[in-house]
This record gives C-alpha cells, structure tokens and sequence, in this order.
C-alpha cells in the first residue's frame, strides 16, 4: 500500500529510486526515453506516473506533442510539481516588476526558468554546458513556441553577455550528481559546481542593480550545510523546495 511522507507528497522505496537514478546518470545518460520509461521513472523516483510532469503537462501530453527527454535530464530537470511551488514562492517574494530578468546558468529542460520567468512576467536566458541536452531542450523549447532562449556554453559564459536588466533573479540547480541521494539528501556544497560558489561568483560578477538567487533544494529529503549560502547572503524568502537570497 502506497504511504505518504511527511511532505505530503506519496512514499517512495528511496533504494529502487536511487538506483534508477544511478542508471540514468549512467549507461542510459543520452538515451532518448520512451513514454513507458518516462511513466515509470516517475512513478519511482516521486511514487506518481504523472510524476514527470514537465512545462504544465503531463507525461502522455507533452509526449503526444513530440517533447523528448534524455535519460539524465528525467533526473535532473526539475519537474513541475517542484517547479510551479518555486516560481510561486519567488511571485510571492519579489512580486512583478519592471526590468527583471531570468537567468538559469544549469538550465537542463529548461522547465524551472520557464515557470519562474512567467510568474515574474520577465525574459529568461539559460545557459546549458551538454551539447546533447541542449540540442534536445532547444527543440522542446520550439515546439513549445516558448521565448525563453538557452545558449550552448558553460554557466560561466553567461557573464560574456548577461541580459540588460536591473533585477537579475538567478534560478539555481546546478547538477546534484554524488551530492544527493534519495536516502542521504542533498548537501549544497558537493552540487557541481558547489551552489555556494556560485552564489559568490555572481556576487563578484553580476552588474545588476539587483540580484537574487533562488536555489532549489529536496522539499522532501535532508537539506544539508544551507547556511553556507544563507551566513553570506540574506534570505528574503523561502518556500517548498526553495530558498531565496540577496546576492551582496
């Protein structure tokens, strides 16, 4: 029988799920999902088929509509039901205004930036390091017509060319890879590159007027060493899933 933790959210077996993630960060890393796959691996990695709800729709939707995912996107890519509670805590904290804009450094899918640039109404510009990943993003980002542009090219390139904004808001989920298991949690400082860093480097290197930083974390399993981001920068808001920074 299917429980519930604590969160809500249903029960996982979190043995099943992190070795369905080890292989889809593994042999099956570039390997083009089937529907089937896609149902499967939400119902273990999150205990719902639907799971793996990605840019408002569910699996067998956004399937139908030619929408395809790499093995290691599934587990990386933040999937609406953790996305859509982010945007809506950054809404919440930093309201609509005029001159923002959205920068995801890791994008993957590019689902997080997007739910997040629509909640503020603002443009967003990702940068993405896998040729693979990007390919296969920039095509779902066509079909879905979406403006939001992401670019071939480290995190680090963004600062080459950043958007022309006042209030830079920086969606922040860089690879988790061995700094998170479903039976340890996440620890922000192994994330590659450490979420800490990054912070700081956009401290040094962003001209913003404004900036912050949103940085996803498990709403569910153990957050670990946090208060390296949040002992240097001020946290203005925090929400499921999520902490939001002023970046000083």
């Amino acid at each position: 029988m299917k429980g519930v933790d604590p969160a809500g959210t249903p029960r996982r077996d979190r043995d099943r799920a992190d070795r369905l993630r080890t292989e889809l960060l593994g042999p099956k890393r570039y390997a083009t999902l089937s529907l089937d796959e896609v149902i499967q691996a939400g119902r273990i990695l999150t205990g719902d088929p639907d799971g793996l709800s990605f840019y408002g729709f569910p699996p067998a939707d956004w399937y139908a509509r030619g929408i395809r995912l790499l093995g290691r996107t599934c587990v990386e890519a933040t999937p609406d039901v953790t996305a859509a509670p982010i945007a809506e805590t950054v809404r919440a904290v930093l309201g609509r205004r005029d001159g923002v804009g959205v920068i995801d450094p890791f994008a993957g899918s590019g689902n997080l930036m997007l739910h997040v640039a629509e909640a503020l109404s603002a443009p967003a510009r990702g940068l993405e390091a896998d040729e693979a990943v990007w390919a296969r993003t920039r095509e779902n980002l066509r079909i879905l017509d979406a403006s939001a542009v992401v670019r071939l090219g480290d995190w680090l390139s963004y600062f080459d060319d950043p958007l022309p904004v006042e209030v830079a808001v920086y969606v922040l989920s860089p690879p988790w890879a061995g700094a998170f298991s479903f039976a340890t949690g996440l620890d922000v400082t192994r994330t590659e590159p450490p979420i800490p860093s990054i912070v700081d480097t956009i401290s040094v290197r962003d001209r913003s007027a404004h900036r912050f930083a949103v940085v996803q974390h498990t709403p569910v399993e153990p957050v670990l060493n946090l208060s390296a981001v949040t002992d240097r920068h001020p946290v203005v808001g925090a929400g499921q899933g999520s902490v939001v920074v002023r970046v000083r």
